[in-house]
């Protein structure tokens, strides 16, 4: 019997270290967690050894070459190198998506998906983000082009944080020698909707590559509101603009507790984005029949919020058109300020702005939309524009899928228009006879 409970006991004991050394060496490929502060994360930097063929030397030294029927490939070595196309995390056990250089007919590993882009910075940002988003979800590599990259680069974002590869880097990278760029050029298959993407996903490259490209002006709704919170980590703000921004927001607390006569400790920001100039036109084009939001919408929303958040709020508005927002918006009021530059060459200011509030209200618009997201917390509510026409606006696809959104018409009237993704639960026939 002494001898049987010995045995018992080596065994439990050997089955957990198995058990143990098991976990220990799972890949999980969620999107990593960054510290809080970015500055301690890259204080934190320091170079990992990784399988790589990528040569230390970025400018001229290509990697060693082999050839093969169908590409130009690369020898993989073991270097210690800082891992970066523009902010590759050398800390992330994933190194995201990018752990070797590429090769042809691997089937999904060999499959790319990218975007044409086009707009201002709105349109990039999504544009990037749905590239992401898709890798993540079809398990895809995901790549952009440089210019788009340098757009967000120099219009708002620390690039240090921006983990997609352009093609030119990783040709560059991988020594491929202009022939991954011209490839990823030629070689693609455009994608217009879901069914394009499902397509394509299901018959993955037996030889060579494949493009998934996202048509001009994409914001795929479905494939990043379940990284909604994740997908934040790619665009931190650069530090000029986030200090602009506290420091206008400290100006129009002071002054609006200056006003009252009162020191308030509870006070929460609103950033209201008013979306002009072209888009009068553009929405009765893409959406015929619908109108421009007016005062009522953004009145009623500022309304809304007050009676249903019973807290001190402070409306900081930023616009491209300043002077109907001054006449329209702001008036004489105590607690809503103008904000911002409206520069359009340089967005970022106005774009942190909307970032440092706790609630969001905006009508339409990509600029709007990613204000909204970087806002976007626990607690936090955006309010959005309902034309009315029996559209639903890319928006509106957005604020049908996240809590605490809200989608509102000119007149202050809440629409839950029912864009989610509907799953129906089937019970087996003998299940359901027996619970009759």
């Amino acid at each position: 019997m002494r001898n049987r409970k010995k045995l018992l006991l080596a065994l439990l004991v050997t089955t957990a270290c198995i058990f143990s050394s098991f976990l220990g060496t799972q890949q999980y490929t969620a999107f990593p967690v960054l510290p809080l502060s970015p500055a301690s994360y890259l204080q934190e930097v320091k170079p990992t050894t990784i399988k790589t063929p990528i040569s230390t030397n970025e400018a001229t030294t290509p990697a060693p070459t082999t050839s093969s029927s169908t590409t130009t490939t690369t020898v993989a070595t073991e270097t210690t190198t800082t891992l970066r196309p523009r902010a590759f995390n050398p800390i992330d056990p994933e190194s995201i998506f990018w752990s070797s250089c590429p090769e042809p007919g691997l089937g999904r590993n060999s499959s790319f998906v990218t975007a044409f882009v086009d707009g201002r910075l709105g349109n990039v940002v999504w544009s990037y983000l749905s590239v992401l988003a898709a890798a993540k979800r079809y398990n895809l590599r995901p790549i952009f082009d440089q210019k788009s990259l340098d757009v967000l680069a120099t219009m708002a974002f620390d690039e240090r944080f921006l983990r997609v590869p352009s093609e030119q880097w990783l040709d560059q990278k991988c020594g491929m020698h202009g022939e991954f760029v011209n490839v990823s050029t030629q070689k693609i298959k455009i994608v217009s909707s879901w069914k394009d993407m499902f397509r394509y996903v299901e018959t993955p490259p037996r030889e060579g590559f494949e493009f998934y490209k996202y048509n001009f002006y994409v914001a795929d709704s479905e494939v990043t509101t379940p990284y909604w919170y994740d997908l934040k980590k790619e665009l931190v703000l650069k530090e000029e603009f986030k200090s602009e921004a506290t420091r206008q927001l400290k100006e129009y607390k002071d002054e609006f507790q200056e006003q009252i006569g009162q020191n308030l400790s509870n006070i929460e920001f609103v950033g209201i984005h008013v979306r002009r100039s072209d888009y009068i036109y553009h929405m009765s084009v893409v959406y015929p029949g619908s109108t421009a939001a007016g005062a009522g919408f953004f009145h009623a929303a500022i309304n809304w919020l007050k009676k249903n958040l019973q807290r001190p709020l402070i409306f900081v508005v930023v616009s491209d058109d300043r002077q109907w927002t001054e006449e329209n918006i702001v008036g004489n009021s105590t607690d809503v300020f103008l904000a911002g530059s409206s520069n359009w060459d340089q967005p970022g200011e106005d774009l942190a702005i909307l970032a440092a509030c706790n609630h969001t209200i905006f009508a339409y618009g990509t600029f709007g939309l990613t204000g909204a997201l970087l806002a976007n917390r626990p607690g936090g509510f955006t309010i959005i524009f309902d034309p009315l026409n029996g559209t639903v606006t890319k928006e509106m696809e957005f604020g049908s899928n996240l809590p605490g959104w809200r989608i509102m018409d000119e007149q202050g009237n809440i629409h839950y228009q029912d864009t989610r993704l509907t799953y129906a639960y089937f019970v087996h026939p003998r299940l359901g006879a027996e619970n009759n």
